[in-house]
């Protein structure tokens, strides 16, 4: 009897590894994916991609970690993934070097506050309730 739950253990724990490995691969496969998106953006060196990449990882890493949140804290969510967004992008603003580079950066991110702003103005002349407005705003996000 000893020896069959012993076998049940390990076979679990056997899959468990394996399920673990397979979700590190798919974020690895993500980060990679968004890395050489934004590589080419912003010319990147490969020094500047490689710390994307680590960049990208921590971020996928973190959502992630907060996704039982979503239904079980939705406000704790919201919180956690605005934080995600934001460190995430002054990650990316820190390893930009040229005046190119950044001048990209501050203009996608003034489309991405104009493209909030039009979504705000629209949820609110439909009435929409604030908390609503600002989980829709969260969802428009770039890098």
């Amino acid at each position: 009897m000893k020896k069959l739950l012993l076998a049940f253990v390990i076979l679990f724990g056997i899959q468990g590894f394996a399920l673990s490995q397979k979700s590190d691969a798919s974020i690895q496969e993500l980060a990679s994916q968004s890395t050489a998106q934004l590589t080419a953006k912003y010319h990147l060196n490969q020094s500047q991609s490689d710390r994307l990449q680590q960049v990208q990882l921590r971020k996928l890493k973190n959502l992630g970690s907060i996704q039982g949140l979503k239904e079980s804290a939705p406000e704790q969510y919201q919180a956690k993934l605005k934080n995600i967004q934001q460190g995430t992008l002054g990650s990316i603003r820190r390893l930009l070097q040229t005046q190119e580079q950044i001048a990209l950066f501050d203009q996608t991110q003034a489309t991405v506050r104009q493209l909030k702003a039009a979504k705000q103005k629209e949820l609110l002349t439909q009435g929409i309730k604030p908390a609503a407005i600002e989980v829709a705003l969260l969802d428009i996000y770039q890098e």
